[in-house]
C-alpha cells in the first residue's frame, strides 16, 4: 500500500500531489516486481554440474578434503551401520542385498584400482549407496571405474538428479559434480528402477567441499531497487521544496 498526503487545497499542490501519488505506485509496484524475482531465484532448484575432467573440477572449488579409504581399521562391508570417515560416512539401502560385494576393501575385484582401499558396489532399484556428510558442502569428486555400465548409474544430490555423464565401462574415469545449493547427502544407485539389473562400479580418492562462490547475481533486480528508492528520494525532495 502507497500512502500519500496533501495538506494543501491549492491547484498547484493538488496537481502535484496527483503525480507524486502516481509515481509513488509505480515505484510500489517495481519494487514488488524485484521482490518477488529475488524470492523466486532464492526459491529455485538446485544448478547441479558435472565434470569429466579434474582440472576443470579443481578450478570450479576449493578447499577440498581428501579420501582415499587406505584405512584397513574401516575395511567392511557397508549397511545400514555406517562406516565413518573424517567428514562423512557411508551407509547401504537393503544389507542383506549381495552383502559380500558392497563393501570398502583392498581393491582385489575386476574393478580394481590398486591393492589400498577403495569403495566396491552393487546398487540395484532397492538398494542405494549412501554418503552422509556432517556438513553440507557443494562440491564432490572421485575416480570411479565401472561407472555408468550401460548407462545404469543414477545419482541423486539432495532431492537432485544428477545425469553421471558418459559410460566407462571397466574404465576409470574422473568424475564431480558442483551445486549452487549446498546438499548433506549424495546417493547411487540403479537409474533402471522397473528391473533388477545391477549398477557394479567402484571409486577412489574421493574429493569433497565447497565450489568457488558465483559473483553477487540477479543484477536487473538490484538496479529495480535502486531506481525504486532514487525516485522516492526525488520526489520528497521536490515535495519539501514546493511545501516551503
Amino acid at each position: 500500500m502507497v500512502l500519500v498526503f496533501c495538506h494543501d487545497a491549492g491547484f498547484t499542490l493538488g496537481v502535484w500531489c496527483n503525480l507524486e501519488m502516481m509515481i509513488m505506485k509505480r515505484v510500489h509496484t517495481a519494487l514488488v516486481a524485484a521482490a518477488v524475482a529475488a524470492a523466486g531465484a532464492t526459491g529455485a532448484a538446485a544448478a547441479v554440474t558435472g565434470y569429466a575432467d579434474a582440472a576443470a573440477f579443481s578450478a570450479a572449488t576449493s578447499s577440498l578434503a581428501t579420501e582415499n579409504f587406505n584405512d584397513s581399521s574401516k575395511f567392511a562391508h557397508t549397511g545400514s551401520v555406517p562406516i565413518t570417515y573424517p567428514g562423512f560416512s557411508i551407509t547401504r539401502s537393503n544389507p542383506t542385498s549381495n552383502v559380500a560385494d558392497n563393501r570398502v576393501d583392498r581393491g582385489s575385484r575386476d574393478l580394481n584400482f590398486n591393492s589400498t582401499g577403495q569403495v566396491y558396489a552393487i546398487t540395484d532399484k532397492s538398494t542405494v549407496l549412501t554418503l552422509h556428510f556432517n556438513m553440507p558442502i557443494t562440491a564432490f569428486g572421485a575416480t570411479f571405474a565401472g561407472f555408468n555400465n550401460f548407462d545404469q548409474s543414477r545419482i541423486v544430490v539432495g532431492r537432485d538428479l544428477v545425469n553421471p555423464g558418459p559410460s566407462t565401462f571397466l574404465g576409470q574415469r574422473f568424475f564431480g559434480l558442483v551445486s549452487d545449493t549446498p546438499f548433506d547427502s549424495l546417493n547411487f544407485s540403479s537409474f533402471n528402477t522397473e528391473t533388477a539389473v545391477s549398477d557394479i562400479f567402484s571409486f577412489d580418492d574421493a574429493l569433497f567441499g565447497n565450489a568457488i562462490a558465483p559473483g553477487v547475481p540477479e543484477p536487473a533486480s538490484w538496479a529495480m531497487l535502486i531506481t525504486g528508492f532514487g525516485v522516492i528520494g526525488t520526489v520528497m525532495r521536490r515535495r519539501r521544496a514546493l511545501v516551503a
